[in-house]
């Protein structure tokens, strides 16, 4: 009886089990869908996301960056090419002058650099004067020499009825002792040097050419070829005889 008892055991136990395995196997091969764990799947797709979203804010980041840099760059960059216009003012550059200034330097212009020819004589400084008996009244004040001309300060007043002619031939001249001629340069507009009646013409006289060296008197007529000494000469002649003084004589 025992051993029967015992086999009756182990068939029940040895049943049981076919019948876990038998349900195991069942699940295997329903006709249901299959079904997946899920947990693993979420995680990475989560995963996926937030590695997308980094890497787009990176992206990002880094673009813009680029962008502000080179910005800065060309920005530096034209502010280094600018050139200043002329109403800026200049780096370095000494302030204009003030009004004060500008008014001093006119007022006191500098001195002139050519140096006086020593072989010139002086600039004369007269007080002669000679009078016709027609009532002209004629006043040298002064003569002054350079390279190519004669000056002379004249002052002429007619005192006659009639108007009167200081060069009517052509033949106002300044000569000196040693011969030679110097001719006067004709105003255009005045060629023989005409004076009303009862007018003064006063102005300064240049005659052509560089005074001979060694000579050592002037003489200035006025119409020094056909001019009359008489009291109704209309073309007086007058004349004054410089002596030369100082260097170059």
């Amino acid at each position: 009886m025992a051993n029967f008892k015992s086999n009756d055991r182990a068939e029940s136990e040895t049943a049981n089990h076919a019948n876990v395995t038998r349900g195991n196997r069942t699940g295997e091969v329903s006709d249901r869908p299959h079904a997946e764990p899920t947990v693993g799947r979420s995680n990475n797709g989560i995963l996926v996301f937030l590695l997308g979203v980094v890497s787009t804010l990176l992206l990002v980041v880094l673009v813009g960056g680029g962008l502000y840099i080179f910005t800065q760059q060309r920005s530096t960059q034209s502010a280094t090419n600018l050139i200043p216009s002329n109403n800026e003012p200049q780096p370095n550059a000494a302030p204009p002058p003030t009004q004060a200034e500008t008014s001093t330097t006119a007022a006191n212009p500098p001195a002139a650099t050519t140096a006086i020819d020593p072989s010139l004589p002086a600039p004369q400084t007269l007080s002669l004067q000679v009078n016709h008996a027609n009532g002209t009244t004629a006043r040298l004040a002064g003569i002054t020499f350079s390279d190519d001309h004669i000056t002379a300060d004249l002052t002429v007043t007619n005192g006659h009825r009639n108007g009167i002619r200081l060069n009517n031939s052509h033949d106002m001249v300044i000569a000196d002792n040693l011969g030679n001629q110097y001719n006067l340069v004709e105003p255009p507009n005045n060629e023989d040097i005409r004076i009303d009646p009862n007018t003064t013409l006063k102005g300064k006289f240049v005659f052509n050419g560089r005074i001979a060296p060694g000579a050592t008197t002037l003489t200035l007529t006025t119409n020094n070829r056909f001019g009359g000494n008489e009291n109704f000469s209309n073309n007086p002649k007058m004349t004054f005889n410089i002596p030369l003084q100082g260097e170059g004589k």
